[in-house]
């Protein structure tokens, strides 16, 4: 037993020393966004190296200051066949950047996913499988919500009814105006994209958005953009207009109130793999989405060992990575009046 203790404790002291060396390296970044020069009409890798590491990134929200990040990371633990889903978070403190931790109640063994910051910074949303302590809320992913405090976010807390509690729900988006967007995954033919009102922490009935959006393919965790005007939203395996397995797609709200049918986004966001879990910046003026633009053909049939050391090393090596593009590409989608 003293072995075993004494064993322990030098693999504390070790990680210990290696995520200090790994804080003392981190680079001095300051201004919004890490400091990381806004992108054009091209995706670009975001933060590479820092943020977009060769780990599995996931979806990303910043505050409306662009003062604040948090995003998904996947991975597993040693002797372990169960997948982890952890918030990370680095802020910009006294002008600089701090290294990336996990967010103070996340990295407990639940999976926490599809973080999205509301518009007005108020609230961080989130998909969870914590257990809610709910007798009503039986489902296994419900949406949990954190109110801004002072010096961070407060306490999580799942979402009443009639959100929760009508079968597994993710992605969740909510405009300034307070109409409140997320996705059902119950099993059933009712399953898709919902909007609800948000006012005063309280929540209406919730309505299936049209078929416009919500295609026989499957739509499925999507983001509302702050004014309301347009919705991105993943895709699984369109059959007429697809690149991939899953793509962004686009549709807008005309002037009559009602959605227009799905545009795709292209070929310079999507791909052959997986691109999604969109977010927009409060500004309006950025879009970030995870994805597999791969600078080397990890997926061909013969790898080297450097492919296979660089797939946990380096961004764009198999894994999913964060990616930015100028919400400028929305704009020479939208339908002729």
């Amino acid at each position: 037993m003293k072995t075993c203790k004494a064993v322990l404790a030098v693999l504390l002291l070790f990680w210990t020393w290696m995520s200090a060396d790994l804080k003392k390296d981190f680079p001095k970044l300051s201004g919004p966004y890490l400091g990381q020069k806004p992108p054009g009409m091209t995706p670009e890798l975001f933060a590479p190296g820092i943020i977009s590491t060769g780990l599995n990134e996931g979806v990303c929200t910043f505050t409306p200051g662009k003062d604040e990040m948090i995003y998904s990371v996947i991975y597993r633990k040693p002797h372990s066949n169960k997948v982890f889903v952890s918030l990370v978070t680095s802020r910009s403190v006294d002008g600089a950047w701090s290294f990336p931790e996990m967010l103070g109640f996340s990295g407990s063994g639940y999976a926490d996913m599809y973080p999205f910051i509301g518009y007005d910074g108020k609230d961080l949303f989130f998909q969870s499988d914590r257990p809610t302590l709910n007798p009503e809320l039986k489902d296994k992913y419900n949406l949990w919500r954190c109110q801004r405090v002072r010096g961070g976010w407060g306490k999580p807390e799942p979402l009443p009814p009639p959100v929760n509690g009508r079968g597994d729900v993710s992605g969740p988006s909510l405009s300034l105006a307070g109409t409140f967007y997320f996705t059902l995954m119950s099993g059933g033919p009712q399953d898709g994209i919902y909007t609800c009102e948000y006012k005063e922490g309280k929540f209406s009935e919730p309505r299936r958005l049209p078929e416009s959006i919500n295609v026989k393919e499957g739509s499925f965790d999507g983001v509302v953009a702050p004014d309301d005007s347009y919705y991105l939203v993943n895709v699984y395996d369109k059959k007429d207009d697809t690149f991939g397995e899953t793509d962004l797609y686009v549709s807008f709200k005309d002037a009559a109130g009602e959605w227009t049918p799905l545009v795709n986004l292209g070929g310079t966001i999507n791909t052959r793999l997986n691109e999604g879990s969109a977010n927009i910046s409060a500004d309006g003026k950025i879009i970030f989405f995870s994805g597999s633009l791969l600078s080397h053909d990890f997926y061909n049939e013969s790898l080297t060992y450097a492919d296979i050391l660089n797939n946990s090393l380096k961004p764009q090596y198999g894994n999913s990575d964060i990616y930015w593009v100028s919400a400028k590409i929305i704009e020479a989608l939208k339908p002729l009046k």
